[in-house]
């Protein structure tokens, strides 16, 4: 019999998650943290492995050092700035020259159904609408500056030539965590803020 929600795979924890049909009740902590902490960034081409969810625990750090709001939007902000990436648990992680070529438009539109389940699943609804729709500026902004430092720290391929970045690299040096310590990080700051 055709499953009425269509095609789904299976996620670390054995249970279905339906790409194109996703809801708040299919995201579950443990299946996009595993995901991630496996989920090499820029598509495998740095000189050892770093994770995504590596990625978003430093970028939700800088973001609690720079963030000095209230309490619930902080606790808001970071929260965003952890699940920035969490799509990619589930559809994978695209190089943006590839995500933003207009042929990707059906890419985009399941990556932000996904993104949209994701945000109401963790409370996170009104305040990305607030936000219109999108990252946070300082999300974005913090993201921008892990993404100059990764550049420095983990891609090491001066033969690419200058990448035009916005923003300036962190003084410290970025050394990647083993997969299970980025899986470990994750969750304690998930579980911390959620």
């Amino acid at each position: 019999m055709k499953d009425p929600r269509g095609r789904w795979s299976q996620v670390y924890t054995g249970r279905r998650f339906y790409p194109f049909d996703p809801r708040p009740e299919d995201i579950f902590i443990e299946d996009f943290a595993h995901a991630l902490s496996l989920e090499c960034r820029y598509n495998g081409h740095c000189r050892v492995h770093y994770s995504v969810a590596e990625h978003s625990v430093r970028v939700a750090r800088w973001v609690e050092k720079w963030s000095g709001r209230n309490v619930q939007q902080h606790r808001q902000l970071i929260l965003s700035a952890l699940l920035h990436d969490a799509s990619e648990a589930y559809l994978k992680d695209l190089p943006t020259m590839i995500k933003e070529h207009p042929e990707m438009e059906f890419y985009r539109k399941a990556e932000h159904r996904v993104m949209l389940a994701v945000w109401e699943r963790f409370g996170l609804s009104d305040f990305i609408a607030e936000q219109g729709g999108k990252d946070p500026i300082l999300v974005k902004k913090s993201d921008l500056v892990l993404l100059a430092t990764e550049c420095r720290d983990i891609m090491g391929g001066e033969q690419a030539g200058d990448w035009h970045l916005s923003e300036q690299p962190l003084d410290e040096v970025v050394v990647p965590w083993s997969n299970r310590k980025a899986e470990r990080e994750f969750l304690k700051m998930l579980k911390a803020f959620t």
